[in-house]
């Protein structure tokens, strides 16, 4: 009888992202892993190869479902001008509702793992690649209506919307204060006029 694993791998991905989120990947040993996740070494090697392996499938399972969730719910807003606001707004507001200072872990790894990580830097830059996308399109729709000047230029206004984005995540990390984390929001609402 062939042998069948005993745990969720959805489960066991979720259980690595939050001692990963927690620790940092460096910090995050294999015995952290195994404890977290609840299984053996066996049933770890056979299904996840490595630490490397279970950190770039639990960084692009990350990325993914945190863009889908985000724009998804951004889309919902008629107006683009104040679903680009959205973005920051509802990530001030996860900020200051998380009892931990964990960050966003997609900002966590550009800063920790990606410069030192083709494959993670792959990953990071595809997920940030796709938020300028979505910032894009939102700028190109809001001057469409008339709610962003026209005489901006859409992927230049998308790629600072992303670096204030990013900075405001790195922010909430280190510093989760109200007043610090509106002023990126006051900023964005100044960028796009």
């Amino acid at each position: 009888m062939p042998w069948e694993k005993k745990f969720d791998i959805d489960e066991s991905l979720e259980k690595a992202k939050q001692i990963f989120w927690r620790k940092g990947y460096e910090a995050t040993s294999m015995q952290d892993l195994l404890t977290e996740m609840g299984i053996g070494r066996g049933s770890f090697y056979d299904t996840f190869k490595s630490k490397h392996d279970i950190y770039l499938r639990v960084l692009k399972k990350y990325g993914e479902q945190n863009r889908e969730s985000l724009f998804r719910i951004a889309r919902q807003i008629e107006s683009p001008r104040a679903a680009i606001l959205y973005v920051f707004e509802q990530t001030i507001v996860n900020a200051l509702q998380t009892d931990s200072q964990q960050g966003c872990f997609l900002a966590n790894a550009a800063l920790e793992v990606a410069p030192f990580d083709e494959e993670a830097g792959r990953i990071v830059e595809e997920s940030f690649s796709e938020i300028r996308q979505f910032f894009r399109m939102l700028v190109s729709e809001a001057q469409a209506l008339g709610e962003i000047d026209e005489k901006q230029e859409p992927s230049e206004l998308a790629s600072a919307l992303l670096s204030l984005l990013l900075g405001l995540k790195v922010l909430a990390r280190s510093a989760p204060r109200k007043e610090v984390l509106e002023a990126s929001l006051k900023q964005a609402d100044n960028l796009i006029g």
